[in-house]
C-alpha cells in the first residue's frame, strides 16, 4: 500500500496538485478525476511490469533439466535468452549442452564458450549482433546441426578455438582467430555454406584447419600469418571489392573463384583451378595456379608480382608487361600466352612458345624446358639457357640486349636452325662448360660484346659473323667460313684451346692476341693495329693496305702465304716471324727479331737490307739473297739452302 501511495504521490505531482487524501488512500477528488487517475496508476505498473520483462540478461547455461535452450529452468538465471534485445549468452562445459530447436525472438548481443562446449543448432536460426566466441584460454568450442548462425562477428581468443560443423555459418564483420601465440579454427564438415562477409585475421601462432571439403565465401580482406593453414578441396570464393590477400603465411587452397577485384600481396598457391570471372585478380605478390588459370576475367601482374603457371592458362586476359614481374611455366607441353612479358621463366618440359616478340626483362630456361620461338624476338634483358635446356631459333630474328650464358656447368643448348633472320646478341655471351651453341643453318650471328667459349660453338656454312667485343676460346670452336668481322676497340682475342681456326677474318677495331689463331683463308686488316702476343698463322693472306701487324715481346707470326699489309712492325725482343709456306714467298721488308723460313717453298729477300736483331734459322726450305743484302745479330742456323747471289749475309 505504501508503494502504491508513492507512486500515487508522484502522479500528483506530474499531473495536480497536492490537494487532501481521502481514507483509500486516493486524493479527494471529483469521480471523473479520480477514474483518470487510478487509469494512469495502471499504465504506469503496467510500464513498469513490461520494461522490466524485457531488460537484456546474461544467461549462463547450466543444462540441470535437459538439452533444451528453451527450457527455463537449464539457464542462470531462469529465463529464455533471446526473449529480451540484447540478451548475452554464456556456454560453459556442463554434462548436458543445449540444443536449440526454434529461433529466439531476438538477436543474442554475444555468444561466449568456456571450456570444452558444444551448441546443436537443428534447422532453425541463431542471430548474434555482436561478438561470437571471446573465447577464454584453453576454452574449445563446437556449433554443430542443421541449423544457422548469423553474426555480427567471430573472435577466437589465445589457447582457445571453435569447431565449426554442417551449420550454415554467417559472419557479417570481422573474424580473428588468435591473439598472437595460438588460437584454432576447425571446420569439419563439407556441409553448409560458411560465408565470412568481414575481414578474416589468422594471427601469428594461430591454426585454420579445413578437414572436410567445405565451401568458403570471403567479402573482406584475408590476412594470414597463421602458424598452420590447411585449406580443403572446396571452392573457396572471394566476393570482396577493392581487397587484398596478404600475410607471411602461404595460402593453400585448392579451388579458388575471385567474383570481384582483389589484390594478393601474399603467398597464393591453388593446386587445383585458379578462376577469375569478370573483374581483375592483381598480383603482387607470389600466385601458383598448378593445374589452371581460367574464367572470364583478367589477371594482371604489378612490378613486384610472380606467378607460377603449372598447366594451362585459358583466362580471357592476361597483363604480364609491368617492370619487374615474373611469370614462369613450370609444367610440360604448355602453350604460352603470347603476349608482352617482363621476366619469363621456363622451369619445366617441352614447351610451345609461340610468337611472342617482346621481352622487357630476362628469359630463363632451367630444369628440363625446351623450347621453339614462333616469331621475331627481342630479349631487353639477359638469355640463360640452363643445364638440360635447349632453346631453337628458326627463321626469325633475335635481339638479346643484355647478357647471353648457355649451359651452367653441365649441358645446355642455344640451336639456330635457320639462315634466315640475324641473330644479335648485343650484351657479353658466355658458353659455359657443357654447353653448346650450335648453327645447323648459317644464320649471321652479330656479337656486341664480349664472348667467351668454355664449351662448344659451331658456326655453320659460310655464316657471317661479327664481333665487337672481346673474344676468348676455351673450348671447341667450329667456325664458318664466312667473313668473322672484328669492330671493337681495344679488345682482345685468346683463350686456352689449342688453336682456334677462323678460315677468314677482317680487323678494323685495335685488337691484341694473347692465344693460338689459325687464320685459314684471309687475314685482312684494315685502318688499325692488329697486335700478337700469343700465335698467329696467317695460311694464305696477311693482307690490309691500310692495316698494320705488330708483333708482342716473344709472340709468333707464322705467314703461308702472300703478306700485303701496310706495315709489319716484328721488333720487339724475343718475337719469331716464320714464312712457312709451301710455295715460294717474298719476304716482308721490315726488320726483325728472329725470322724463320720454313716448309718447302722457296723464300726471297726485299731489296735492300733486311735487319735481324735475332736468329735468322732456315729450316727445310731455300732461301734467296740475290743481289739484297741481310744483317743477322744472333746465329743463322738449320739445314736450308742458302743463296747469296750478288747480295752480302752479315
Amino acid at each position: 500500500m505504501t508503494f502504491l501511495k508513492g507512486k500515487i504521490n508522484l502522479l500528483q505531482k506530474t499531473f495536480f496538485s497536492y490537494p487532501p487524501i481521502g481514507k483509500d488512500g486516493f486524493a479527494l477528488l471529483p469521480k471523473k478525476s479520480k477514474f483518470l487517475a487510478q487509469i494512469s496508476l495502471l499504465i504506469t505498473l503496467l510500464f513498469f511490469s513490461v520494461a522490466g520483462s524485457f531488460a537484456a540478461t546474461s544467461y549462463t547455461w547450466n543444462g540441470s533439466t535437459s538439452a533444451a535452450w528453451a527450457t527455463v529452468t537449464n539457464w542462470t538465471p531462469n529465463g529464455n535468452p533471446g526473449s529480451a534485445i540484447g540478451d548475452a549468452v554464456i556456454i560453459p562445459t556442463v554434462a548436458t549442452q543445449p540444443t536449440l530447436i526454434a529461433a529466439p525472438a531476438n538477436a543474442l548481443s554475444s555468444l561466449t564458450f568456456t571450456g570444452n562446449a558444444t551448441l546443436t543448432i537443428t534447422g532453425v536460426t541463431l542471430t548474434v549482433s555482436g561478438a561470437v566466441g571471446n573465447i577464454t584460454a584453453a576454452a574449445t568450442g563446437t556449433i554443430s546441426g542443421t541449423g544457422t548462425l548469423s553474426c555480427g562477428s567471430l573472435s577466437i581468443g589465445d589457447g582457445a578455438g571453435i569447431t565449426i560443423g554442417s551449420i550454415v555459418l554467417n559472419v557479417s564483420g570481422a573474424t580473428s582467430i588468435g591473439a598472437g601465440t595460438s588460437g584454432t579454427l576447425i571446420l569439419n564438415n563439407a556441409t553448409g555454406l560458411k560465408t565470412l562477409t568481414g575481414d578474416v585475421t589468422l594471427n601469428s601462432g594461430s591454426t585454420w584447419n579445413e578437414t572436410a571439403a567445405v565451401a568458403m565465401t570471403f567479402g573482406g580482406n584475408f590476412i594470414n600469418n597463421a602458424a598452420t593453414f590447411t585449406a580443403s578441396t572446396g571452392t573457396h570464393t572471394f566476393t570482396g571489392a577493392g581487397k587484398t590477400i596478404s600475410g607471411a603465411t602461404a595460402i593453400v587452397i585448392p579451388t579458388t573463384t575471385f567474383t570481384s577485384n582483389y589484390t594478393n600481396i601474399g603467398i597464393l598457391t591453388c593446386a587445383t583451378l585458379l578462376t577469375v570471372t569478370t573483374n581483375t585478380l592483381t598480383n603482387s605478390g607470389t600466385t601458383t595456379a598448378s593445374t589452371a588459370l581460367s574464367g572470364t576475367g583478367t589477371f594482371t601482374q604489378s612490378a613486384t608480382g610472380i606467378l607460377n603457371l603449372g598447366g594451362t592458362s585459358g583466362i580471357a586476359n592476361m597483363n604480364a608487361a609491368a617492370p619487374g614481374n615474373t611469370v614462369n611455366y613450370t609444367g610440360t607441353g604448355q602453350t604460352l600466352r603470347v603476349i608482352p612479358y617482363h621476366h619469363l621463366i621456363l622451369s619445366g618440359g617441352a614447351e610451345t612458345f609461340g610468337a611472342i616478340t617482346t621481352i622487357a626483362g630476362s628469359l630463363t630456361l632451367s630444369n628440363t624446358a625446351t623450347a621453339t620461338t614462333g616469331g621475331a624476338l627481342t630479349i631487353s634483358g639477359n638469355l640463360i639457357v640452363g643445364n638440360g635446356t635447349t632453346f631453337t631459333i628458326p627463321a626469325f630474328s633475335l635481339n638479346v640486349n643484355g647478357t647471353t650464358t648457355v649451359g651452367g656447368a653441365t649441358s645446355g643448348t642455344l640451336a639456330i636452325s635457320s639462315a634466315t633472320g640475324t641473330k644479335t646478341f648485343t650484351g657479353t655471351i658466355s658458353i659455359g662448360t657443357g654447353g653448346t651453341f650450335s648453327e645447323t643453318a648459317a644464320a649471321q650471328l652479330a656479337f656486341g660484346s664480349d664472348v667467351t667459349n668454355n664449351g662448344t660453338f659451331t658456326e655453320n656454312g659460310a655464316a657471317l659473323v661479327g664481333f665487337a667485343g672481346n673474344f676468348t676460346n676455351n673450348g671447341t670452336y667450329n667456325a664458318s667460313t664466312g667473313m668473322h668481322s672484328f669492330t671493337g676497340a681495344s679488345k682482345t682475342i685468346g683463350g686456352t684451346a689449342a688453336n682456334t681456326i677462323i678460315p677468314n677474318a677482317t680487323f678494323s677495331g685495335a685488337y691484341t692476341n694473347s692465344g693460338t689463331f689459325t687464320f685459314s683463308t684471309t687475314l685482312t686488316v684494315f685502318g688499325t693495329i692488329l697486335t700478337n702476343n700469343g700465335t698467329i698463322t696467317a695460311s694464305a693472306s696477311l693482307a690490309g693496305a691500310t692495316g698494320g701487324f705488330t708483333q708482342g715481346p716473344a709472340s709468333t707470326l707464322n705467314i703461308g702465304g702472300t703478306t700485303t699489309i701496310g706495315t709489319l712492325t716484328a721488333i720487339a725482343a724475343g718475337n719469331t716471324v716464320n714464312y712457312n709456306g709451301g710455295a715460294a714467298q717474298n719476304v716482308f721488308a721490315t726488320p726483325y727479331y728472329n725470322l724463320s723460313f720454313s716448309n718447302a717453298g722457296a723464300k726471297t729477300l726485299p731489296a735492300g737490307t733486311t735487319t735481324v736483331a735475332g736468329n735468322w734459322d732456315v729450316t727445310a726450305a731455300s732461301a734467296a739473297v740475290g743481289a739484297n743484302s741481310i744483317t743477322v745479330a744472333g746465329n743463322i742456323t738449320g739445314t736450308g739452302a742458302i743463296t747469296s747471289g750478288a747480295g752480302t749475309i752479315t
